[in-house]
């Protein structure tokens, strides 16, 4: 029997933090927040579903298109997963659990002068990333199963803080479940890349968090500490599959950093930025799919090598490499190759 006392506490919720758990939220004004729906089947638009909080302290939701009337914490878990009353009380009693546990936080995050709030930053990887380590529902589900997909393990997933979201895919107008990669420079924060977990016909295969500048590197919150060979690989799976063969080859003097797609690789940002980074290296090792970008950056970094993708009749990269386990022994041959001394 739950009685009006325990209804009213569970009323005063963070619904908002209990909602970014299957689906991605922005702040609207001050104590609104809005997004795409994530009930499955719904055609809103990406900021068709709200969220707010009341002045006595009660949190609210409603969706424009298929739920138009304020609901609270108990009617939403009713809505979303067809759950009884009693089912959707202990739901909720779970979401608290969920709110109260203290976040991980990878790093420092500032707001920029458009979109970037501070708060709602830290909110969105801190809830990506307890669905995924949880393996929460159906979102945890996808983003494990994929990485499965491409051999990545679950430290590789934590060391680079990645989590799940439910992401808005504007081809096909509704939100759907992607891996979170926080992009970094220096210890701040600059942008959400989020990577669909399946691409259906005529879908996305990427997205990213409004107002992201991709003007760092993603990576760059997970360097071990060594500071002595840095490989700068072209795709942020790829970067972290450097990362993992290392660890497991036993080579912790290895950390590798995604400069992105091809298209900014060379850009005069990425290029200051890999500068910089690479200063504080005492090795430096360029790996792109094309081998001209690979060595026009090579040749921007002083003392900086560059190599070519594995090819005996196709070419692999890095993470195509880890699928396959050849990744670490094309690894230690490059070393061996170019520094003895390592391997």
């Amino acid at each position: 029997m739950v009685d009006t006392q325990e209804l009213d506490a569970l009323k005063r919720v963070n619904l908002a933090d209990v909602v970014e758990r299957v689906t991605t939220l922005r702040k609207a004004s001050g104590r609104e927040f809005c997004g795409p729906c994530p009930r499955a089947g719904c055609d809103a638009d990406e900021d068709g579903f709200h969220v707010g909080r009341r002045d006595n302290g009660s949190w609210w939701w409603f969706c424009r298109r298929c739920h138009g009337k304020r609901g609270d914490i108990v009617e939403f878990a009713r809505w979303l997963h067809g759950y009884d009353f009693s089912q959707a009380v202990a739901w909720a009693h779970g979401g608290i659990a969920v709110v109260e546990a203290k976040p991980r936080k990878p790093v420092h995050t500032v707001a920029t002068a458009r979109t970037w709030d501070v708060a709602e930053v830290e909110r969105k990887i801190d809830a990506a990333c307890r669905v995924l380590a949880n393996g929460d529902g159906e979102l945890g589900a996808a983003g494990r199963a994929y990485l499965v997909k491409r051999a990545l393990t679950m430290p590789t997933a934590e060391r680079f803080f990645l989590g799940t979201h439910m992401a808005w895919d504007r081809n096909l107008h509704q939100a759907r479940p992607a891996l979170t990669l926080p992009w970094a420079r220096a210890d701040v924060v600059t942008a959400i890349k989020y990577r669909f977990c399946e691409v259906p016909t005529g879908g996305m295969k990427m997205t990213s968090e409004s107002g992201s500048r991709f003007d760092g590197m993603f990576g760059r919150n997970a360097l071990g500490g060594a500071y002595d060979v840095l490989v700068v690989c072209e795709g942020e799976i790829n970067g972290m599959s450097v990362h993992q063969a290392a660890r497991a080859a036993g080579w912790p003097w290895v950390d590798a950093v995604s400069v992105g797609g091809e298209g900014a690789a060379l850009s005069a940002t990425t290029v200051a930025a890999v500068a910089e980074l690479a200063g504080d290296f005492k090795r430096v090792l360029m790996w792109l799919d094309k081998p001209d970008y690979a060595a026009a950056l090579r040749d921007a970094v002083p003392g900086a090598q560059a190599i070519r993708s594995h090819d005996d009749g196709v070419k692999y990269d890095a993470n195509e490499l880890l699928q396959r386990d050849m990744l670490q022994d094309f690894m230690g041959a490059v070393f061996g190759r170019l520094w003895p001394i390592l391997v």
